[in-house]
């Protein structure tokens, strides 16, 4: 999920799996929490996207939205039909918003991209998984960076299993990512090989995102890494898993809040955390809901790095 500038509206993706066949992005309006589903029409292909686009070939997976002006460009991971960083341009228009294809960017063979951050200048980073459920035969992951100048390019050191979320500062100079088997926030910068800083989390940390006031909203699967994978390659319409999340200070590297939620109060197997109005939105790795909760929600601001 991603969330307007203003907070007026809020971006989902829905995913293929379980019992769902076909993948699709949903708007919902934050003042009622109504989805609707966005209707998105087939487009001709590009020099950079030859094949085009087709709407029902789309399975989305994770998001980044970055401003372009009066307008917004919207980055979609997407695993149908192509690996690929599907391209959308977003504006408003009246009450809602319109949604156009711009054009897609092809992963490098073998890729498989779990999220997507947008730096300002254009630069995009992915958390390339690279068949990670199957590290112990020897593949692994790694991050990327793709500029239009440089086309795909590997963060140097990088090379593990399981990354998972990211995310990157607004100079573009700073990315993290959610080092999910490790229970890790890994923080690195653009020019240095290998790791900067790290950070410990008590659940398999899934998605990451900015908060307004510059802190980092962490959420994911308070379980076994196995029990994770099992529910998202199984056809369970629901997996029962507990769920964590944290608020991250990336500038001491310390995390100012850690909750758990318990499936059997109703919500399971978190995967996103954004914060809205106040309140953080917390989306599922299989289901239909949005938990809308005030755990963690206290805007507290970071500090300079220590």
């Amino acid at each position: 999920m991603v969330v307007a500038p203003d907070h007026s509206w809020v971006i989902a993706s829905s995913m293929v799996g379980g019992t769902q066949s076909q993948g699709a992005l949903y708007l919902v309006d934050v003042e009622t929490s109504k989805p609707t589903r966005i209707a998105l029409t087939a487009a001709e292909g590009t020099p950079l996207c030859p094949g085009g686009f087709q709407p029902e070939s789309l399975a989305p997976h994770g998001l980044a939205l970055r401003a372009e002006g009066k307008e917004w460009a919207l980055y979609v991971v997407n695993h149908g039909g192509r690996e690929s960083i599907e391209r959308f341009r977003v504006k408003a228009q009246g009450s809602t918003l319109s949604v156009r294809w711009k054009d897609c960017i092809p992963l490098p063979k073998g890729g498989f991209a779990n999220s997507v951050a947008a730096a300002g200048d254009g630069t995009i980073f992915v958390t390339n998984m690279g068949q990670a459920f199957k590290a112990q035969e020897g593949e692994t992951g790694d991050l990327l960076k793709w500029s239009a100048e440089t086309g795909w390019q590997a963060l140097p050191g990088s090379q593990q299993p399981g990354w998972n979320g990211i995310i990157v500062s607004k100079d573009g100079n700073r990315i993290y990512a959610a080092a999910w088997p490790d229970k890790q926030v890994v923080e690195f910068m653009r020019g240095r090989s290998g790791p900067v800083r790290s950070v410990a989390v008590d659940f398999l940390p899934d998605n990451l995102h900015w908060a307004d006031n510059g802190t980092i909203i962490v959420a994911g699967q308070d379980s076994a890494a196995k029990a994770a994978t099992d529910c998202y390659f199984s056809a369970a319409t629901t997996c029962g898993l507990n769920s964590g999340i944290a608020r991250l200070d990336p500038g001491r590297m310390r995390l100012t809040c850690a909750h758990k939620l318990k499936a059997a109060d109703g919500f399971n197997t978190a995967t996103t955390g954004i914060a809205v109005k106040g309140a953080l939105w917390l989306g599922t790795m299989r289901g239909q809901s949005i938990l809308v909760t005030d755990a963690c929600a206290a805007d507290v601001p970071p500090r300079p790095e220590e």
